[in-house]
C-alpha cells in the first residue's frame, strides 16, 4: 500500500483517529470494529474511482495506457517478472469485466459489517507510520470463517487478488505465500482437484472449571457416532443456522487427570475400524477392549465434509441477474447518497444567506411615515412608501 497526497494510508490513519474519538465518547454509532470500517471505505472508495474511470473516454484511454484496463475494458490481472523485475499482465487469468467488478464491490460493501474482518493490522503501528512518513506499509488481511457469508467473502477477496482495480487507491493485495506442511502439501498433489474437505474441529466439554480456579476433568462418556450434524450459521451478523451433516475422521483424547499434563492420542475412523496415533509410532488397530477408554477421554472431535468445487462455485442464472440488479441498486443509491449530501449543503448554504438578509433588514433607518394629500378634487391619495417588517415581531 503507497501513500502519495492523499493517498489511502493517509486515509486509513484519520479512519482511525475518527473511530477512537467517537468510541471514547460512547457513541452508539459505532456498529463495527475499526479494522472492519477501514476496509470498508478502501472498498467504497475503489467502487467510486473505477465508475469514473470508464465514465468517459479520455479516462478510460488513460488506465488502457497504462494496462490497467484491458481494449475491451475489463481491469486486468498483473504478475511479478522476475526476470525483467516488474510487474506485467498476467496471461493466465482472464481480465475482470468490469460490471462484474461492481458486483463483487457491491458485495463486499453489503456484508462487511461486525466481525466479517478479523484482522487488518499493519506490520507497524499506524502511529510509527505517521511519524516516520512513510510512503509504502504493508497490512495483513484475515476474514471471519463464520458462515457461509464468510466463505464468500473470503473467496471475493480471492478474485480481486493481484487485479489492477485496487491500484486506483495505490493497493495491491496478494494471498498469503505461506509454505504447506508436508502432509498437507502430500494430500493436495494425490487428491482430486475437482473436490475439497471442508473441516471442523469440535471440542467437547471434558474440563470444568471450579470456585477457587481449579480444574476437573470430567469422566463421562460421549457416544462415537460415524457421522454428526451441527448448526452452521447462515450470516454473520445473526444467528440463523443450518444444520449440515459431517463425517466424524478422528477422535482426540486426553489422557490424565489435568489439562496442563498428560498425553494426547489420536484415534483415526476408516470404513471399518479405528486406528490409534500415537506420536511417531507405527498405527495400531484400535481394539474393542479400547473404546470404552476413548469414549471418555475424547476431547476433541474432527468432522469432515467432502465438497464439489463444481457444486459450490455454481450459481444460478436468476441469482446472478439479481446479484447484477443489486449492483446497480447500490451504486444508483450512492449516487442519490451524494446528491442528497449536495443538497442539504445548499440547503444549510440558503438559510446562512437569509439570516444574513435578514440581519442586513434590521438595519436599515425607520421608513418615513405615510403622508396623506388632499387634492382640490376631494380624491385622496396614499403614499406608501416600503416598509421592512421583522416577522419574529409578528408574534409578539
Amino acid at each position: 500500500m503507497n501513500n502519495e497526497t492523499n493517498g489511502t494510508l493517509g486515509t486509513l490513519m484519520k479512519i482511525a483517529k475518527d473511530w477512537r474519538t467517537k468510541k471514547n465518547l460512547e457513541t452508539e454509532t459505532l456498529q463495527s470494529p475499526l479494522r472492519t470500517v477501514q476496509v470498508a471505505s478502501m472498498l467504497r472508495e475503489v467502487m467510486n474511482l473505477a465508475q469514473q474511470a470508464v465514465a468517459t473516454e479520455e479516462a478510460k484511454a488513460k488506465h488502457v495506457q497504462t494496462e490497467w484496463l484491458a481494449s475491451t475494458g475489463a481491469w486486468n490481472y498483473r504478475i511479478w517478472n522476475h526476470t525483467e523485475r516488474k510487474l506485467q499482465v498476467d496471461p493466465g487469468r482472464t481480465p475482470l469485466q468490469h460490471d462484474e467488478a461492481i458486483r463483487l464491490l457491491t458485495f463486499l460493501l453489503q456484508n462487511l459489517k461486525g466481525e466479517a474482518i478479523q484482522k487488518f493490522a499493519a506490520t507497524q503501528q499506524m502511529s510509527i507510520l505517521e511519524q516516520q512518513g512513510s510512503q509504502f506499509a504493508t497490512f495483513h488481511l484475515e476474514v471471519s470463517l463464520q458462515g457461509r457469508t464468510a466463505n464468500e467473502i473470503y473467496e471475493t477477496m480471492e478474485k480481486l487478488t493481484g487485479c489492477t482495480l485496487l491500484n486506483l487507491i495505490g493497493v495491491s493485495m496478494k494471498k498469503d505465500s505461506l509454505p504447506h506442511m508436508p502432509l498437507a502439501k502430500k494430500l493436495g498433489d494425490n487428491g482430486s482437484p475437482e473436490v475439497f474437505l471442508q473441516k471442523v474441529w469440535l471440542c467437547t466439554s471434558r474440563f470444568q472449571h471450579r470456585a477457587g480456579g481449579s480444574v476437573v476433568k470430567l469422566q463421562h462418556a460421549y457416544l462415537m457416532p460415524h457421522t454428526l450434524s451441527i448448526p452452521v450459521f447462515n450470516h454473520l451478523n445473526n444467528l440463523e443456522v443450518d444444520w449440515t451433516t459431517y463425517d466424524v475422521a478422528a477422535y482426540i483424547q486426553h489422557h490424565g487427570p489435568e489439562p496442563t499434563s498428560g498425553h494426547y492420542t489420536t484415534v483415526v475412523r476408516d470404513r471399518e475400524h479405528l486406528w490409534l496415533l500415537d506420536d511417531e509410532k507405527q498405527p495400531s488397530r484400535l481394539a474393542s477392549a479400547e473404546i470404552d477408554h476413548v469414549s471418555t477421554n475424547m476431547y476433541i472431535l474432527v468432522l469432515v465434509q467432502a465438497l464439489s468445487v463444481h457444486d459450490h462455485a455454481t450459481r444460478s442464472l436468476r441469482e446472478e441477474d439479481i446479484s447484477w440488479f443489486t449492483s446497480r441498486v447500490m451504486l444508483l443509491r450512492m449516487q442519490i447518497e451524494g446528491l442528497a449530501e449536495g443538497l442539504e449543503a445548499l440547503q444549510q448554504a440558503f438559510i446562512r444567506l437569509e439570516a444574513r438578509v435578514h440581519q442586513l433588514e434590521l438595519r436599515q433607518p425607520p421608513a418615513a411615515p405615510m403622508a396623506r394629500v388632499t387634492s382640490n378634487k376631494c380624491s385622496t391619495q396614499w403614499r406608501t412608501p416600503l416598509l421592512s417588517i421583522s416577522l419574529e415581531t409578528m408574534d409578539d
